[in-house]
């Protein structure tokens, strides 16, 4: 009654165990007993889980498989206690991640494996989570062009980037950084060495530097320290530097130096000049008005009201008035109506930006009435104090290529409409492929449904009547080939252009068979045999891999 009591006690704990618990039968390969946590985590009622095959609970995709999870299971027979992870399937189809224990034990007078099953789907997508952060921080760090090391308080690197190896070499962790970036036997002096300080007080120091790349060249370097991490004491153990090269901005700046003291000299002899450039000025603004009258664009010029203040007498070509018949009027006063509504708030926006607007577009009435499209661009100009004057632009005539790009656009709308057309037929071709292979793969179907139905089972049935082993064999043989006849395998095998030997020779491997059993089963050299599997592993892609033929051609089907 105690050892009952015991027993009931025992099973209460494998019930209410926090993983899921189940036990394999290894000589019958059934599932003897299953805790609420194993039904909870598949989906499955106890009765439902000892009724179905282990590789349920598994995705059935390699390497998740029945044949994997035997071997698994052999593993723990033999080899002792198994830990490993494994993709599982919900009863409603999920995925999720489990860690598996493998365990033989006597259970009775039965030899058996324990397995007790944890969920960690969570711990997957948190590694995941922090494994494209690690790479993502990575990248950014070896995106950074500045050398950065990482140094203990001996001064060893730890650590060191791309672009610091790439100036010091790539050998360089785990050396003293005086010795790789100054060619020194000894440390820095104390207060020169920022890492020190940085060690010593935990706050960033940094100075300007020369180092001695490996290939002997001088760099002046711009260094930072700072410490980057602390022990349990909050005692600093490591400092990063981060060193910048400087030696080309050093440069640029003695030049600069150069330059501005040369500039003085320039502004005095340009103040002595100055007086004579007025005079040419004038001169080049005569030439300039005379040049704007030339051209073929209208020029043009409006203050901050929008009144014109300049028009050239290029405006009679384009719209039909004299340059005095717009002097005093408003920009807007030659658009019609529609037109004054629709660039009124785009006028406005740009006079508050006071920037420049390139191929703007508006309508206005030419002197007879008709109407003429114009593309102006203009740019302002200030005062001294930086106030808005007004702007200064072109304008030209754009009406007849507004209607050829019409034209082109009416084109486009024709070109795109048949488009669609033909896609509409395209679509109609690919469902009748699609329907067309549909028919095909039912007529395999049927064709391997007639075999299984109407052949191989009248073959079993003659097997199992008394027949001469001759006769036996024979029938072995047919029911091994039309076996083979119906199996995906020798389908998948065909794709990959196999003779008719090749594939004998695969079935041969695929079922065991040694060079020398197949060589005397075919009745040739075991060279010809060979040289098939050459040929066999070089259709696979195989022949510069060490992959095993046997698994290769199982694992097609």
């Amino acid at each position: 009654m105690r050892d009952k009591k015991k027993a009931d006690d025992y099973h209460e704990i494998f019930n209410k165990a926090n993983d899921a618990i189940f036990v394999h039968d290894i000589e019958t390969g059934c599932i003897l007993d299953v805790n609420e946590k194993m039904c909870e985590l598949y989906g499955y009622t106890p009765e439902e889980v000892r009724q179905i095959n282990i590789a349920a609970m598994g995705t059935n995709e390699p390497p998740y498989t029945q044949k994997e999870a035997l071997k698994w299971i052999k593993k723990a027979t033999h080899e002792g206690p198994q830990l490993f992870e494994w993709q599982s399937k919900h009863k409603d189809g999920d995925l999720f991640w489990v860690e598996v224990n493998l365990k033989q034990a006597r259970i009775g007078n039965k030899n058996c494996i324990l397995a007790i099953i944890r969920d960690i789907t969570e711990r997957k997508r948190t590694e995941k989570v922090l494994q494209e952060s690690d790479n993502q921080l990575n990248a950014i760090i070896e995106s950074i062009p500045d050398h950065m090391s990482m140094l203990d308080k001996e001064f060893n690197i730890l650590w060191a980037n791309e672009p610091a190896t790439r100036i010091f070499g790539s050998n360089i962790v785990g050396r003293k950084c005086y010795e790789v970036y100054h060619r020194r036997t000894k440390p820095c002096e104390p207060y020169p060495c920022i890492a020190l300080r940085a060690f010593s007080n935990g706050r960033i120091h940094e100075h300007d530097t020369e180092v001695i790349g490996i290939d002997g060249k001088t760099i002046q370097f711009h260094c930072t320290a700072n410490v980057a991490f602390r022990n349990d004491d909050d005692e600093p153990v490591a400092v990063l530097e981060i060193s910048r090269d400087i030696t080309e901005s050093n440069r640029l700046r003695e030049e600069l130096k150069k330059h501005r003291d040369h500039l003085g000299t320039l502004v005095a002899e340009r103040t002595t000049k100055l007086q004579q450039e007025v005079a040419v000025r004038t001169k080049m603004e005569e030439r300039y008005r005379a040049l704007v009258e030339s051209i073929k664009e209208w020029i043009w010029e409006i203050d901050a009201e929008l009144t014109e203040t300049y028009v050239s007498p290029r405006v009679y070509d384009i719209i039909g008035y004299k340059p005095e018949d717009l002097l005093g009027k408003k920009f807007t006063d030659l658009m019609p109506p529609d037109e004054v509504k629709r660039v009124t708030p785009l006028i406005k926006k740009t006079f508050s930006q006071k920037k420049p607007f390139i191929s703007f577009l508006n309508w206005c009435y030419h002197k007879d009435g008709h109407r003429v499209l114009l593309e102006i661009n203009g740019f302002p100009f200030f005062d001294r104090d930086g106030q808005l004057l007004g702007y200064r632009g072109s304008a030209h005539d754009i009406t007849e290529q507004k209607k050829i790009l019409d034209a082109l656009k009416e084109r486009k709308q024709e070109l795109t409409n048949k488009s669609k057309t033909l896609e509409e037929v395209n679509t109609a071709l690919k469902v009748m492929l699609k329907q067309r292979e549909g028919d095909r793969k039912e007529l395999e179907d049927k064709f391997v449904s007639n075999i299984r139905e109407m052949v191989l089972l009248y073959i079993d049935k003659m097997k199992k009547s008394k027949l001469e082993p001759k006769q036996s064999a024979y029938l072995d043989i047919i029911a091994t080939n039309l076996k083979e006849i119906v199996s995906p395998y020798l389908n998948t095998v065909r794709q990959f252009n196999f003779t008719p030997k090749e594939i004998e020779v695969a079935s041969f491997i695929k079922e065991g068979k040694t060079t020398k059993e197949i060589a005397e089963m075919m009745g040739v050299a075991t060279s010809a045999i060979d040289s098939h599997r050459n040929n066999i592993r070089k259709k696979l892609g195989l022949n510069n891999k060490k992959a095993n033929l046997r698994t290769h051609l199982q694992s097609l089907g």
